[in-house]
């Protein structure tokens, strides 16, 4: 996890290994939960690493990608269906979603 800053060297060591890890660990796995995350424009960085891991997946079917938030936000939504079109969208927050997977499970 990197915090969200508005200013943020993206060429400090730490954070590029922590990126480098995060694209193999994204590339490769069958399942995608993003929880709280807004995507917004201005964060390119993170959109390009979604974008480079999702298409990087060398002959891997794509990952089923789960988005969690917390309440209606048609700009979010809107975000997430044109970079993830067939992405399951939740509105009901961490807590719906624990729910939901509980019912799944029972």
């Amino acid at each position: 996890m990197v915090a969200p800053s508005i200013v943020r060297d993206i060429r400090d060591p730490n954070i590029l290994q922590v990126w480098r890890s995060s694209l193999e660990a994204m590339r490769v796995a069958e399942e995608w939960v993003i929880i709280g995350y807004s995507m917004p424009p201005e964060d390119i960085a993170i959109r390009s690493l979604f974008l480079r891991a999702f298409n990087a997946r060398l002959g891997r079917t794509n990952p089923k990608l789960t988005v969690i938030q917390r309440g209606k936000n048609s700009k979010t939504h809107a975000g997430y269906k044109l970079l993830f079109p067939k992405c399951t969208y939740r509105e009901n927050g961490i807590e719906g979603f624990i729910s939901d997977v509980g019912n799944e499970n029972a």
